[in-house]
């Protein structure tokens, strides 16, 4: 188990001791000054005192136990809340840096075109995406794409995405041909949820350092 894990749980128990202490004496004070409130409101025989002082004893026993008992749960419950926060919180990152990971570096300059892209998801992860391709020599593919929904199912989707568009550009340079072949593949395996937009484009340079799409 990490030790970001254990050490919370460790850490907890003196203060678990300090706050048993402190519920049983605040019981125990409270049933004297209860006891002392009824001896002198009942002015009790011998016998009646003894039953008096063993019933509140007994009342104060049982309080703080309970308060014990519900302060112990209380701990354990805030205490997988935050290895569950814990978890989640690492699954977040490792997401993160897995889609991070799934961008492309930019295309070096040539012909004349500068080619830029940055991406600032709203969150620490989402369903945008961009990519480039160059199939052949003569021809630069690029995909800029946002997949619905948000967080991890969203960003999970962008491996999917990415792989279909580098296997269909593959066989294929058309943007109106890609489309297609992405919108099949990708339904074949969502059934349309979640969907995607996106926008294709090709670049041919040509004479003069110009280009085509």
């Amino acid at each position: 188990m990490p030790r970001s894990l254990v050490r919370p749980v460790a850490a907890a128990a003196p203060r678990a001791l300090v706050w048993a202490v402190l519920i049983a004496a605040a019981c125990f004070v409270l049933a004297g000054v209860a006891e002392a409130l009824l001896i002198r409101l009942v002015s009790p025989t011998e016998l009646e005192l003894d039953w008096i002082s063993d019933g509140v004893l007994s009342v104060a026993l049982g309080a703080a136990i309970y308060l014990w008992l519900h302060l112990r749960a209380t701990r354990l419950a805030l205490t997988a809340r935050e290895r569950t926060q814990l978890v989640l919180q690492a699954q977040l990152s490792l997401a993160e840096a897995m889609q991070r990971r799934l961008l492309p570096p930019v295309p070096e300059p040539a012909g004349g075109l500068e080619w830029a892209a940055v991406l600032v998801p709203a969150g620490r992860i989402g369903g945008d995406f961009f990519d480039f391709l160059q199939p052949s020599p003569g021809v630069r593919l690029m995909l800029i794409a946002d997949v619905s929904g948000k967080g991890i199912p969203a960003a999970m989707a962008l491996t999917l995405l990415r792989a279909t568009f580098r296997s269909v550009a593959t066989h294929a340079t058309r943007p109106a041909t890609i489309a297609e072949r992405m919108s099949a593949a990708l339904y074949d395996e969502w059934q349309g949820e979640p969907y995607v937009t996106a926008l294709i484009v090709r670049y041919t340079p040509v004479r003069g350092g110009e280009g085509g799409a």
